[in-house]
């Protein structure tokens, strides 16, 4: 059965194999910036997409506002009285490119 493929039928998985691998689907939170053999085309937003394989790259980006806790830091003021300072610091993404 397997000697019914032969090279024809192996170039037609492999080339159904890449197109498929090229479907991404993207979260409402989430935008793709595309890269095209190193530069940067128009950002593609939520829903299905499609990327060229071997030829595009896209990386993620999440629109979501990320906090990261700074930990506590011992300080000296100008009076010379310690304290104590924690801080929270927030990120939010305003332009995906």
């Amino acid at each position: 059965m397997w000697n019914l493929i032969g090279p024809a039928g192996t170039f037609v998985i492999i080339v159904v194999i890449l197109i498929v691998s090229g479907i991404k689907i993207l979260k409402e939170y989430e935008r793709a910036v595309i890269f095209r053999l190193g530069r940067m085309v128009t950002p593609r937003g939520p829903g299905i997409t499609y990327v060229i394989p071997l030829v595009e790259k896209m990386v993620r980006i999440d629109l979501r506002t990320v906090t990261m806790d700074i930990p506590p830091q011992d300080v000296i003021s100008r009076d010379n009285v310690s304290v104590k300072v924690s801080a929270v610091l927030y990120f939010r993404v305003v332009d995906s490119n």
